[in-house]
């Protein structure tokens, strides 16, 4: 059960928008402020950023000589990688 909830959890993260964090500074006062990120007028998703890392490493990997013995494997733990050292 832990297990599916949070599978669930990681796939609605996957789903929200890709967003810049940034600072500002009014009265002494620090404040986070969101801006979201766009490609070509699109919303970028946290899945979309997540997919390219996963293929930027994966083309690192393969340009390197090496191999990846199971794909899925390798990017479901890629994936994992991401969500638990993002600003969730």
């Amino acid at each position: 059960m832990n297990y599916e909830k949070n599978n669930k959890k990681f796939l609605l993260w996957l789903e929200e928008q890709l967003e810049k964090n940034y600072y500002t500074y009014s009265n002494n006062n620090k404040n986070i402020e969101k801006e979201r990120i766009y490609l070509n007028g699109y919303i970028l998703k946290k899945k979309d950023y997540v997919d390219n890392f996963m293929n930027d490493i994966e083309d690192l990997i393969l340009s390197n000589g090496f191999v990846i013995n199971n794909e899925k494997e390798f990017r479901d733990e890629m994936a994992s990688f991401v969500y638990r050292y993002s600003n969730t």
